[in-house]
């Protein structure tokens, strides 16, 4: 939600007002999926804005003409992009805690935000705000392999002893996160995922129409439609079943689609 950018960093946010804050923008250009787009957006949307904030954009292992940057178009933020490789930085941190962010961002700084979900670029920053995308290895654990779990688990309890300001994207995560670790609810905020401008209906014409159908071989009916990774915990079991259990003449009338990655 950009509609509010002062209720961005969740509190005390009137101290950050002709400050900066640092963006760890590489799981923007190199994430997976949902939290790939959620930084690009943000980075986008932000820069938007109208503020006082001033804003450092920190892209780590990578190569600009080698992938695709938010566009950004405003004179309060500044792009640093680092072609060090991430197994490199990743070694020195575990060995030596180095280098630090000040590395990379010259002077102090009053914020950084992690939208990839853990903070793992060593920092002196005050304030360490990380975005949380959920909890899945806590609860349904049973759908996920045992060494993604202890991995995530790992990573979550480093998150919560690194940060001290957090985002979740629902009541339902924050609620989590205040019962599994104990989080204070004044450091931790629910702003919800926003809907991107391309999402919108459409009028298609017949000849449009036609053309979709044809290039993904499907039946010229109507569907239901599931976009996501085709994983157990995405319960897709259950999606099947509840098809598989309509009435005929509804079945007859839509398909259901699933689409996403196996």
């Amino acid at each position: 939600d950009h509609r509010d950018l002062h209720s961005f960093p969740t509190r005390r946010s009137s101290d950050l007002l002709n400050k900066k804050i640092v963006i760890d923008g590489t799981p923007a250009i190199n994430g997976i999926r949902a939290i790939q787009r959620y930084t690009f957006h943000l980075i986008s949307e932000l820069s938007d804005q109208d503020s006082d904030i001033l804003f450092s954009l920190l892209y780590l292992g990578v190569k600009k003409e080698h992938f695709n940057f938010p566009n950004i178009d405003n004179s309060r933020f500044t792009e640093i992009i680092s072609i060090l490789p991430g197994k490199l930085l990743s070694m020195f941190w575990k060995i030596f805690n180095v280098p630090q962010a000040n590395f990379w961002i010259k002077g102090p700084l009053n914020l950084i935000h992690f939208p990839g979900g853990t903070p793992y670029i060593p920092n002196k920053s005050p304030r360490v705000l990380t975005t949380l995308h959920g909890f899945a290895s806590c609860f349904i654990s049973e759908f996920i392999h045992k060494d993604i779990i202890e991995k995530s688990k790992k990573e979550l309890d480093f998150t919560f002893t690194k940060s001290t300001d957090f985002i979740t994207v629902s009541e339902t995560n924050r609620r989590e996160a205040m019962q599994l670790w104990n989080i204070p609810p004044d450091s931790i905020t629910t702003i919800p995922l926003g809907v991107s401008p391309e999402f919108q209906r459409y009028d298609m014409t017949p000849e449009e129409n036609e053309r979709i159908y044809k290039r993904y071989d499907l039946p010229e009916k109507s569907f239901i439609l599931f976009v996501g990774a085709l994983e157990p915990h995405k319960n897709i079991k259950n999606i099947i079943l509840a098809y598989h259990k309509l009435p005929s003449e509804i079945k007859d009338k839509y398909q259901l689609l699933l689409v996403g990655k196996e």
